[in-house]
């Protein structure tokens, strides 16, 4: 199933979705879907060149190697993405032991040490910890790098995903943010575009 199909469909699909969301099935591969779907419209057309425009932006291509749980689609991957951490890092800036060289009376000089206090702040750095690929599907997005695998339901969201204009995709998982790099801004700016669209309404 191509990214147009899974994210808009015909009217008889929307029915045939509608009725299997109302089911409870929980392997229906169209429950998140069911929501943004509708029937077809004059401008129905517009709306597949701009999903067909996000497709090429996020640099998809065909999946080669993750297999779908069941009921599920894999939409496609993007390879090479960089998987980030956020660092946060101390840094001392001042303190020591400033000397000083004082004449006192008789010829007699003194030679005092004066400690001045070091101060501290937090820098914050996003930095790379692995590279693999990003696979997208109807219910997930799964990483595939070469030190950890990823998976993220895209029903158990705690934040709508957000981009950078360094070009990184940040996921809010339950514990903490998943940092993807990738690509450009316009490449993240796509996969947040494509990601809402297929997120459920009660997600977030």
């Amino acid at each position: 199933m191509g990214i147009v199909d899974a994210l808009k469909g015909n009217s008889a699909e929307r029915q045939t979705r509608e009725r299997e969301q109302k089911s409870d099935d929980p392997e229906s591969a169209h429950r998140q879907l069911a929501s943004m779907t509708g029937p077809r419209s004059a401008g129905d057309d517009q709306t597949t060149r701009d999903l067909q425009a996000f497709w090429q932006k996020m640099g998809m291509v065909p999946n080669t190697s993750l297999i779908p749980k069941s009921g599920e689609t894999v939409l496609g991957q993007r390879l090479n993405v960089t998987h980030c951490r956020i660092r946060q890092t101390k840094v001392r800036t001042g303190g020591g032991n400033l000397g000083l060289s004082v004449k006192l009376a008789g010829g007699i000089w003194a030679h005092p040490h004066i400690r001045t206090p070091a101060s501290y702040h937090t820098e914050t750095k996003i930095q790379a910890d692995d590279v693999g690929s990003l696979f997208l599907t109807d219910r997930r997005l799964y990483f595939g790098g070469s030190l950890r695998n990823i998976e993220i339901r895209l029903d158990k969201l705690a934040l709508l995903p957000r981009w950078t204009n360094e070009g990184y995709l940040m996921i809010g998982a339950t514990k903490h943010d998943e940092i993807f790099k990738v690509g450009d801004k316009k490449a993240a700016q796509a996969w947040v575009a494509i990601l809402s669209r297929l997120i459920p309404c009660e997600a977030v």
